[in-house]
């Protein structure tokens, strides 16, 4: 947007280095002045030179806080990691003291099972 207006200021002092008069032979004559076109190009050269050296600076003073930014955001990251990684060990540990628990309950319960069997061998007439 700033280089189209300079871009534009530029042009405007063009035409303003411009004269034109009518020679009253049915031509008209336009006069340059190139040293009023090279001080306006110059001028407008130094000013998107200008308007370049702000977009740096206000990248060089952006470029801390988007690392900072950066490395917040890593850091909340790998706490969240560590976290989950704390949550699903401790969620493992206790399904597994769960299932050896029960393991146990089961392997006493056939222990202490007893099976007795008994057959009638005598047949009842009717």
């Amino acid at each position: 947007m700033n280089g189209k207006l300079i871009l534009g200021a530029a042009m405007v002092l063009a035409l303003g280095a411009c004269s034109s008069r009518d020679e009253g032979n049915g031509s008209t004559v336009i006069s340059v002045d190139k040293g009023a076109v090279k001080n306006g190009l110059d001028d407008a050269g130094a000013a998107l030179k200008d308007a370049g050296n702000e977009v740096k600076d206000a990248a060089d003073k952006a470029a801390p806080a988007v690392k900072s930014a950066a490395d917040k955001a890593g850091n909340a990251i790998d706490h969240a990691a560590d976290k989950t990684g704390e949550a699903v060990s401790n969620a493992a540990d206790k399904t597994g003291a769960t299932a050896r628990r029960a393991g146990e309950k089961a392997d006493n319960a056939v222990d202490n099972t007893k099976v007795t069997v008994t057959t009638n061998t005598s047949e009842q007439k009717r």
